[in-house]
């Protein structure tokens, strides 16, 4: 899912329940991107990736696992993950912490997501070293050199960058 894609979906006006499975699925990924910015613990984050993988493949009703108690029995979706999700189906409300989470990030770091090649690890990587918390702050550092100085990176993978800065800026206009 892409930066400008970033929101956790609405629930359903009539429920529960609240969500679907798409939807959660969606949700779990998009938490597990932000951690991810957010430099978390890596086995959290791999919990959240697993768990939207899971669900993306679920052939059973989520509904009727969440009814039954058996989400947890559900390989790749642990207890706490079980309990947030049938939270948020039976409420309507996705927890606090994915929504801080949300909250917190910079809108312009998960614009970055847009562009071609560039993850997570990397946009956390020059926030950190650079500052760099938007599109047009990485064109500057790149257009500046910086890019091409951090660890990971170099004067081909800084062109490919401003490259895809410039599709971007393309494909949304």
């Amino acid at each position: 899912m892409a930066g400008g894609g970033f929101s956790l979906p609405r629930p359903r006006p009539r429920g529960p329940p609240f969500f679907g499975r798409n939807q959660v699925a969606a949700a779990l990924h998009q938490v597990g991107v932000l951690l991810e910015l957010a430099d978390a613990n890596v086995f959290r984050i791999r919990s959240y990736q697993n768990g939207s993988r899971t669900l993306g493949t679920l052939t059973d009703d989520l509904w009727e696992l969440v009814e039954t108690g058996r989400l947890v029995d559900i390989k790749g979706i642990g207890k706490g993950l079980a309990s947030a999700i049938e939270q948020a189906m039976r409420e309507g409300a996705w927890p606090t912490d994915w929504v801080d989470l949300h909250t917190n990030t910079p809108p312009g770091m998960l614009e970055m997501l847009d562009i071609p090649g560039l993850g997570p690890k990397r946009i956390r990587m020059m926030h950190e070293a650079l500052g760099v918390a938007s599109i047009a702050d990485l064109r500057e550092a790149c257009e500046a050199g910086q890019v091409a100085e951090l660890k990971g990176f170099g004067a081909k993978s800084q062109t490919k960058l401003l490259d895809g800065i410039d599709l971007l800026a393309r494909f949304r206009s």
